[in-house]
């Protein structure tokens, strides 16, 4: 617990912070919690706390901690439905944290996987950002960090910016030089250092870059590679008969390389937006409460064609607060998330998938409408399944088994001293889980809805378990699942999984003491396959009707590392550490040796880093808690 806070999950973590998924026990709702750690400067202590690597360090980290303070107080005045919100701030613990409004929603990234976008999205997007930027301007911060990964779209297709880059000066805000914060092929060319100094006009150039790609489909060229000779096809031949030229012209505009060619302010931005959209084709506006905040115009009105640049002003740096995106940058659905596509990660049971919409204005309830549709096709789930009943909440939903309650010794006494010490766990009711790991198929469906990032795979048929995962990257397929079915999906704890697995029995296999090569695919297994999975359920299943619990990949489960057993739970609930990035797998894998697909044997893994022999297999309560 945090204060009134409790931490149920690492959602994303990176080099400055780490943030996490919470429930506010008196508001009984669920928020983000983003702590300031940097990694580079921060270590934790016995207690969880947090505090410099070293005395030389501290009066930075302190520094830092105060600067986090500050910058949440700024962004805390705004209420404003284009901009996350921050809720409440505090230091605790050696450091400081922000309460974050939890978007539902799902990240542009993964919206323009669908790219080129509608043009009544691309409206609907740029109006949103451009009414978040207006707001943020008007009080002299600047974004510095727009890109795909940093705007959330919810449920109505509204935009919500996030991440605001200013935590990553952090060691450096006694210079009285601005830092380069860069995000390749968004950035403009002053925040390399290049020409200009840093002003709304290097929010707007990554804007430009924003709508380009969601025009064109194709990620635009860094503004580095522009400087000599521009190799980047202008929006406006590349789109051209698609969208409004007026649009494309703009977008043209917003990325020009020498900031004098850029808008200057908002205004100028809104005025080339009322001329070239014919009232008729525009999306009904949401209410937004500030609108209208505009920054004031200095010198010459901006025009839609020449539009110059105001004069410079000094512009405060606002703290990012990265809540379904990797806090830092790292690879988080927090999102994820070395750099990867973004992962956005949600409270169980909030989210319905947001389908690609190709209208121009949002139907009723949009965020209950694919819920419904999905419901009125899926299987009906037993109301009160007995355990060995095999069923599915959607026809490409996972199979899972009915475990029965019970209870097993957990660990081994002969295995490797994180297996100790053997203990009990009893589970008072029974819980259901994946029959076999999660396929490639499976994890398409999340994909083509737009939550799921495509990604690198070994696996080449639909019926392989899906591989190449972090435990960041299965945290958005369960969201996903859990929104797209009602259904509360999850990783099973460690406990669960272990009960599961060895189906009953107490030997080191679950079919008998030795390793078997009819039984597993995995490295010494005589019959291996050529160092790849094979298709889940290739093999026989264990008493509890589980296929795949040893070998072909190994999976992810819900709790976090811990050197031996001597604090774990007793009542089967995965163990969770404030701060912790280090998760556990399961089960072994087609790489592994025998040896490490026993029912006992563990081992973990950086939960932001993805590996090509990792998968997953899924959980769900049968009976509400």
């Amino acid at each position: 617990m945090l204060f009134e806070y409790r931490i149920d999950a690492v959602l994303g973590f990176g080099g400055f912070g780490i943030t996490y998924l919470a429930h506010d026990t008196l508001l009984d709702e669920v928020v983000a919690i983003k702590e300031f750690f940097p990694s580079f400067t921060a270590v934790r202590t016995a207690d969880q706390s947090a505090r410099a690597r070293s005395t030389r360090e501290a009066a930075a980290f302190k520094q830092g901690v105060d600067s986090f303070l500050n910058e949440a107080r700024i962004i805390a005045r705004f209420r404003h439905p284009n901009i996350m919100q921050v809720r409440r701030f505090f230091e605790a613990h050696g450091t400081g944290y922000m309460v974050l409004e939890f978007v539902h929603g799902r990240s542009l990234e993964a919206a323009l996987v669908n790219a080129p976008l509608p043009e009544p999205e691309v409206r609907q997007i740029l109006e949103g950002i451009v009414d978040g930027l207006s707001v943020l301007h008007d009080q002299a911060i600047l974004h510095r960090d727009l890109k795909p990964r940093n705007v959330i779209l919810r449920p109505d297709g509204n935009p919500v910016l996030i991440d605001f880059g200013a935590a990553r000066d952090f060691g450096f805000r006694h210079s009285a030089t601005v830092t380069q914060i860069v995000s390749p092929n968004y950035s403009s060319p002053e925040q390399y250092g290049v020409g200009s100094q840093q002003g709304p006009w290097s929010d707007f150039y990554a804007l430009g870059a924003v709508l380009y790609r969601a025009v064109t489909g194709s990620i635009p060229v860094d503004a580095l590679r522009r400087l000599r000779s521009d190799p980047l096809e202008a929006a406006s031949h590349a789109s051209a008969g698609r969208y409004d030229p007026v649009l494309l012209k703009l977008i043209d505009t917003l990325m020009a390389i020498d900031p004098e060619g850029r808008p200057g302010s908002v205004d100028a931005i809104r005025e080339v937006l009322g001329s070239s959209f014919d009232p008729a084709d525009r999306i009904a506006p949401t209410e937004r409460p500030g609108r209208h905040v505009r920054i004031a115009s200095s010198g010459t009105s901006a025009s839609s064609s020449t539009m110059p640049v105001r004069s410079r002003r000094v512009w405060a740096i606002a703290f990012g607060v990265s809540v379904l995106a990797v806090a830092g940058g790292a690879g988080l659905w927090l999102v994820p998330r070395g750099s990867g596509p973004e992962k956005t990660v949600e409270a169980p049971d909030a989210l319905p998938p947001t389908e690609h919409r190709q209208t121009a204005a949002p139907t009723a309830a949009p965020a209950e409408e694919p819920r419904d549709r999905l419901a009125s096709a899926q299987p009906s789930r037993p109301a009160d399944p007995r355990p060995g009943t095999t069923f599915k909440d959607c026809p490409t939903c996972p199979p899972v088994v009915v475990i029965p309650a019970g209870s097993f010794r957990m660990g081994s006494v002969d295995g490797r001293p994180d297996e100790r010490p053997v203990h009990d766990v009893t589970f008072a009711a029974p819980f259901a889980i994946g029959q076999r790991e999660v396929t490639e198929a499976e994890w398409a469906v999340c994909v083509s809805a737009g939550f799921c990032n495509p990604r690198k795979a070994r696996a080449t048929r639909g019926e392989d378990p899906a591989t190449n995962l972090s435990w960041l990257d299965v945290q958005t397929y369960l969201t996903w699942l859990s929104g797209a079915t009602g259904r509360r999906y999850r990783l099973p704890s460690e406990a669960e999984w272990e009960y599961a697995a060895r189906g009953g029995t107490s030997a080191a296999y679950w079919w008998g003491g030795a390793g078997g090569s009819d039984h597993a695919n995995c490295a010494d297994c005589s019959n291996k396959p050529n160092d790849a999975v094979t298709r889940a359920g290739s093999y026989p299943s264990n008493p509890f009707g589980l296929y795949d619990t040893a070998g072909n990949a190994a999976e992810w489960v819900q709790d976090c590392w811990t050197p031996d057993y001597g604090s774990a739970p007793s009542d089967g609930s995965a163990k969770e550490i404030f701060g912790c990035s280090q998760r556990v797998l399961r089960g072994g894998s087609f790489v592994n040796d025998a040896r490490y697909l026993r029912s006992a044997s563990r081992y973990h893994y950086e939960a932001a880093t993805p590996y090509y022999a990792h998968g997953f297999r899924v959980a769900t309560d049968v009976r509400p808690r």
